[in-house]
């Protein structure tokens, strides 16, 4: 076979040649091209306004901004003011009867008052305070006075502890208080049961009598 016998290949003259001949060769190919670059188009303008919209919201929620929940008020209506009120009568001033009870209880801290004294008086070795604590209705009482002159002030030294009080009211002006008394001095000493009954005076409350409880 001869060269001459063999099929003709196309030759191109020029770059414009050939793809006109491709072109009108296969149409298809490029309008596949021409939709896939619209589709591009078409994707990235939609990831550019998600990215836009995301960007708002993280700005929105970084600045501290708040919704806010409005509820209605209704407006309070002041109360009127009361009526006048005619003024009452004054009622006419009569005495108020004596309270028995408040005055024995004002009595017991008097009593107690008293009963501190007269032991710190027989203590500090004080005869003439310790002996005013006496009422003059003390039985035999001027042999009683001196006999307790005498013994507090020939002591050197005196101690005195009172324990377990009782403070009982047996009248409206009379408190009996009992207590365990320890005594001690220079040349005696001695622990015994006590009782002292305190009547209220125009003075205070004064001893009216002493007794021991074996």
């Amino acid at each position: 076979m001869s060269k001459s016998s063999l099929p003709q290949q196309p030759v191109f003259s020029s770059e414009t040649e050939g793809p006109n001949l491709l072109t009108q060769a296969l149409p298809g190919k490029s309008l596949y091209r021409k939709r896939l670059t619209e589709l591009t188009v078409i994707l990235l303008c939609l990831l550019g306004i998600g990215a836009l919209v995301f960007s708002n919201k993280q700005i929105f929620q970084s600045s501290g901004f708040q919704t806010l929940q409005i509820t209605a008020v209704s407006p309070k209506l002041s109360p009127s003011p009361p009526a006048a009120e005619a003024p009452i009568p004054a009622a006419p001033l009569t005495p108020k009867p004596v309270d028995r009870v408040a005055q024995e209880s004002n009595l017991q801290p008097q009593v107690a008052e008293r009963l501190e004294q007269w032991a710190g008086f027989w203590q500090a070795r004080q005869p003439e305070p310790y002996l005013a604590l006496f009422s003059s209705e003390f039985p035999d009482w001027a042999r009683y006075r001196e006999n307790r002159r005498s013994r507090m002030t020939s002591a050197t030294f005196i101690e005195l502890r009172l324990d377990d009080l009782v403070f009982r009211q047996t009248g409206p002006d009379e408190i009996v208080v009992r207590f365990r008394q320890t005594y001690r001095s220079d040349t005696h000493s001695s622990q015994q049961m006590k009782e002292l009954t305190w009547r209220q005076t125009p003075e205070g409350p004064k001893i009216v009598r002493e007794r021991m409880i074996k």
